[in-house]
């Protein structure tokens, strides 16, 4: 209620997905793709009755994807069952599958490249490598965080393909690919950043205290791992405490 649906109005308000007066500066320099989608089911609706279906499309996206993953790394059908299972039921997943917000959409898209990644490394194509750039591409504009999850994928990818690729015209052919790839996901998000710099001189995004985590650091990424593994890895219990 603070930016995500308030910035689709004002699009619908002014007509364009340019700048806009607002004093929540989130509105501007946030990633919008998750919010350009809710916008075009909000014109075509008349309303705001299906701005959640983009993120259970994502929830639904994100379990078919990694259930396609787990195929392409050679796991039997039942872990592929198993892979769906998981990544929709997560108790996180669920609830953000019910809201306007972005954080599934990212996680899908950030899927769907480690997905298309792994069959560019098992049949190179150009569809698949347009494809994988896309992904990456739609990735960074629809939340800041795949900033920090996409580049350690991306090396990971990168550093696979080239131990398993034979010769070394194979891998020089990899890192080029891996180049345009990049090049395609900067491209996508260009208009943003371009806006971004216009008006606060840097493309992506203010550094204000409000708006992220003060620190990025070993402790709190180890604190916020703990945290995570509780809360997902949790069953419920009828005992009373002692």
């Amino acid at each position: 209620m603070v930016y995500y649906m308030p910035r689709v109005l004002s699009w619908i308000q002014q007509g364009s997905i340019g700048l806009f007066p607002t004093a929540e500066l989130r509105q501007l320099h946030q990633p919008p793709l998750a919010g350009w989608n809710i916008l075009h089911f909000q014109i075509l609706s008349d309303g705001d009755r299906f701005a959640t279906t983009v993120q259970w499309f994502a929830l639904v996206g994100c379990g078919i994807a990694a259930s396609l993953i787990a195929r392409e790394l050679r796991q039997p059908f039942r872990i592929q069952v198993l892979t769906l299972v998981i990544a929709t039921t997560l108790p996180m997943g669920l609830l953000q599958g019910a809201s306007s917000q972005n954080d599934l959409v990212v996680s899908f898209w950030l899927l769907a490249f480690a997905l298309f990644a792994l069959q560019y490394l098992r049949k190179p194509t150009v569809g698949r490598l347009l494809f994988c750039g896309v992904a990456l591409g739609f990735a960074l504009l629809t939340k800041g965080t795949a900033h920090i999850f996409a580049p350690p994928l991306a090396l990971v990818l990168l550093i696979y393909g080239v131990t398993y690729a034979k010769g070394l015209q194979p891998r020089i052919r990899l890192v080029a690919a891996a180049a345009v790839v990049v090049g395609l996901a900067l491209l996508l998000n260009s208009g943003h950043w371009a806006r971004n710099w216009g008006l606060f001189g840097y493309p992506q995004p203010p550094t204000d205290p409000e708006d992220f985590y003060p620190a990025v650091s070993v402790p709190i990424v180890w604190a916020n791992l703990i945290r995570h593994a509780a809360l997902h890895l949790g069953v419920p219990s009828t005992g009373s405490m002692p």
